[in-house]
């Protein structure tokens, strides 16, 4: 079977308790631990602690199964088939043996997506406050058996009853081996019974099922079938290698083994988008226990989706990676979609005025060294001295070092670029390798706790597919624009890296370059990758790159500029190796040469530097440059930018019919949410309550109010509102602070009444606003009924019992107050009587 993900089916996981899975992070003097959440803010299960615990059950079940010997080709030997190697335990690195991949590829577990929808939308934000709750807790002295000082910490918790979904996949060729690796996974979720933090302490009880099995014929599709296949001998292996995503069957290590490459072909482009569903790590650096990201998808990364799409069109696999070796077939670099397009790297000549604020994006204001600055003298390689003052002006310039910008009216012939910058979110998601003996993080199981920062979901890449030598019939243009599912980046297996990536014909074609007199304008769009000469500078070797292959010669005197430079690392896992390093020009640099008199067709040599490239590797997105472009020979406007507004006021989509447990799950939070918001209106509301109770300054005292108090209680149960009643009706012919209080005792629902007129005429032309707000239809506007919610009695008795508390507690304040006042009258009165008696 040619598909390498031949089963797939979704994880359903039910919290029956309390739960808490750490993102490594608190909230500065509030919260200690917060948890996990998804991109719209709801609690998930990251994949790679759904796959941890379900590893370790399924080695438990693999352990009896096998009557616990772990035979070679017993159930043991399918756990690490199933879920991959792991090198720091087992150690086939260190044996010359090259880790097994993961068949087995895990999501993030989150809601539903009609859940996800109903609860991301902006009137849904209380009900996602409600889903979590903090719990606080302290540390007990082993000696004295009490909590020890300065150990008090809150952690966050979401709520029991929420079930999540995770999807899943396995990518096995179908066969009775197969069908056994996914019994045996589907049967491991069984003993998955808890999850998440304190989960021996009461905390992430939970029930996992498989769903929604799809695969081949002889698939379990059901729990039952997967015990009948668990309770019989498991298949013998296939001497036939089991295929794990695309293969490369073609590589040239040796420039004499390089395929003819058609050179002198034109070029058919194709814009590829790549709208990222889950987060992406783009592996940059290693900082500590930190694995940093790109902030754009290289092309390298890029090369197996292209190569399966268009391998999927109908051109020959092996063909498709001859190819990208000779640099026929080039993946460009996918950067940021700013309004609707591609964006590029912030070129280095590019300056930013410093304690400025009026640049296009609210920014200081900016400027192109190479077109508003004069030029340097003679023999300066390159020019460094962004920072020093203007030789016309005191101010000060800083360059920008990164970032991307979308161009508007971009083409050779525009004097003035009007850029509008790309904004990149991250995301920074921590996860632990746990020791399966101590049950703890520990650097003897894999690295201990260790933190991926990663391009958040939702966003958009834009890149681009060269091709070049091949005719268009060979393939099919409508099979190649279809989008396509994709994994990209590092830990796929894991709830990273999922994508869609769409390729269509581009719809403009690369503009031939202008010749400006003996001036060339060189911006590089991609790293360049060039042979490396001991003896030469980086413009040296730049310069003769392009005399080399193009025949333009250059007067390496005069140059101004700026050129950066970038280190790619990477690693061979089948080798369990590192890659050799490479040091690029990096994306972005910016040089102003001129051209030697002399050089034929100049024209045709500027455009085929432009199409063609520079230096090595161009068939995985190096060597990008673009001749004379305005991007560099422009200078950069100044006039604000309107920001993009954001589509406000939809209406949130309606859940419809919901299971039972959902609609439990959503009763509660909806509750818990108009608790939140009663309680926060009342204290709101405090100062003016007493006054709308119609109490006095002197009356009522604080031993009757603490005597209703006490009736009453909370009024959780209906008796101890008719107490309040009783009481009440005792004392309102002769006290006239209970009568008000009475009515709203007698009425409950006019607890909305009150909540509505509670800050007195006084206030009433400020605070329409929070006057609408305190209407039952607009308090509890995230309720699916919020009339059917203001009618529960239990929240109307909730209400009214935060109405009074808080209204003592107001009261209580003005009496310390009127007193203290008395005091200091009082105080005053007597000083000046001694001071006259003296």
């Amino acid at each position: 079977m040619s598909d390498a993900n031949a089963f797939t089916f979704d994880v359903r996981v039910t919290m029956e308790s309390d739960w808490a899975i750490g993102s490594g992070a608190g909230r500065q003097g509030s919260i200690d631990r917060l948890i996990e959440r998804d991109s719209d803010g709801l609690p998930c299960i990251p994949a790679k602690t759904l796959r941890g615990m379900w590893r370790d059950a399924a080695e438990q079940l693999a352990f009896g199964l096998d009557d616990g010997g772990g035979r070679k080709n017993g159930w043991t030997a399918l756990v690490p088939h199933l879920f991959g190697s792991q090198p720091a335990i087992d150690q086939r690195g260190q044996r010359g043996e090259p880790p097994a991949r993961s068949r087995l590829s895990v999501g993030d577990a989150v809601f539903g997506e009609k859940e996800r929808k109903f609860l991301a939308h902006e009137i849904s934000q209380p009900l996602r406050d409600a889903l979590t709750f903090v719990r606080p807790g302290v540390a007990i002295d082993v000696a004295s058996g009490t909590a020890r000082p300065d150990f008090l910490r809150f952690e966050e918790f979401a709520r029991q009853g929420i079930t999540l979904v995770a999807p899943c996949s396995i990518a096995l060729r179908e066969g009775p081996r197969a069908n056994a690796a996914v019994a045996l996974a589907i049967g491991a979720l069984a003993l998955v019974e808890r999850i998440g933090g304190k989960r021996r302490r009461g905390a992430g009880r939970c029930r996992m099922t498989a769903v929604n099995i799809k695969g081949p014929a002889g698939t379990p599709t059901s729990f039952e079938e997967a015990l009948k296949i668990l309770d019989g001998p498991v298949p013998a292996a296939s001497p036939e290698r089991e295929q794990v995503g695309p293969t490369i069957p073609y590589t040239a290590s040796r420039r004499e083994e390089q395929p003819e490459s058609h050179a002198d072909s034109a070029w058919s482009r194709w814009t590829v988008e790549i709208a990222l569903i889950e987060p992406v790590v783009v592996p940059d650096a290693v900082l500590g226990n930190v694995i940093t990201t790109l902030d754009h998808l290289p092309g390298t990364m890029l090369m197996p989706v292209l190569a399966s799409a268009l391998a999927g069109s109908g051109m020959d696999e092996r063909a498709v990676w001859a190819g990208f070796a000779n640099g026929d077939i080039r993946a460009l670099p996918a950067y940021p979609r700013v309004g609707g397009g591609r964006s590029w790297p912030i070129p280095s000549v590019w300056e930013r005025k410093k304690d400025d604020t009026e640049g296009p994006d609210g920014g200081g204001r900016l400027r192109n060294s190479l077109i508003d600055r004069d030029e340097p003298d003679p023999c300066t390689p390159v020019d460094h001295r962004s920072l020093q003052a203007d030789e016309t002006s005191s101010d000060q310039y800083k360059p920008m070092r990164d970032g991307f910008f979308g161009q508007v009216d971009a083409g050779p012939a525009v004097s003035e670029i009007a850029p509008v910058f790309a904004e990149i979110k991250t995301v920074v998601r921590t996860h632990n390798a746990v020791d399966d003996l101590r049950q703890k993080p520990t650097t003897e199981a894999g690295g201990g706790l260790y933190s991926y920062e990663a391009l958040a979901p939702g966003q958009v890449f834009v890149g681009e597919l060269w091709i070049r030598g091949v005719p268009t019939a060979v393939f099919d243009t409508k099979s190649l624009e279809k989008p396509v599912p994709a994994k990209i980046g590092r830990a796929k297996t894991g709830g990273y890296g999922k994508a869609e990536v769409t390729i269509t014909k581009a719809t403009s074609d690369l503009a031939t370059p202008p010749v400006l007199g003996d001036e060339l304008f060189l911006f590089v769009a991609s790293d360049i990758v060039l042979r490396f000469d001991e003896h030469r500078s980086a413009i040296d070797m730049l310069c003769n790159a392009i005399k080399q292959e193009y025949r333009i010669a250059l007067d390496r005197t005069h140059v101004n500029g700026d050129l950066r430079f970038r280190r790619h690392e990477g690693w061979v896992a089948h080798w369990n190796l590192p890659r050799p390093s490479l040091v690029a020009i990096k994306a972005g640099s910016a040089l102003k040469l001129r051209i030697e008199p002399g050089v034929d067709d100049l024209a045709t040599k500027l455009n085929n530097l432009q199409e063609n490239g520079l230096g090595e590797r161009r068939g995985e997105g190096f060597g990008h440059v673009l001749v004379n472009n305005s991007v560099v020979t422009s200078k950069v406007e100044n006039a604000p930018r309107e920001r993009e507004k954001k589509d406000g006021g939809q209406e949130r989509p309606s859940l419809g019919t919901v299971s039972a447990e959902l609609a439990e799950l959503l009763e509660l939070i909806e509750v818990q949410a108009a608790k939140d918001a009663i309680r926060l209106l009342a204290a709101g509301h405090a100062p003016s309550l007493p006054r709308a109770f119609g109490w006095s300054a002197d009356k009522p005292t604080m031993s009757q109010l603490g005597a209703l108090r006490a009736v009453i209680g909370d009024l959780a149960e209906a008796w101890q509102l008719e107490a309040g009643q009783r009481y009440l009706e005792a004392r309102k012919d002769a006290e006239a602070w209970a009568n008000e209080l009475f009515e709203v005792f007698k009425r409950p629902s006019r607890v909305w009444e009150q909540l509505q007129t509670s800050n007195g005429p006084a206030q009433q032309q400020s605070s329409d606003q929070e006057a609408k707000r305190s209407r039952p239809d607009s308090l509890f506007d995230f309720a699916r009924d919020p009339q059917a919610l203001a009618a529960s009695e239990p929240l109307q008795r909730y209400a009214l019992a935060s109405l009074f508390h808080a209204a003592m507690r107001a009261h209580k304040r003005a009496l310390e107050k009127q007193r203290r006042m008395e005091d200091r009258r009082a105080a005053s009165e007597r000083a000046a009587a001694a001071a006259e008696g003296a």
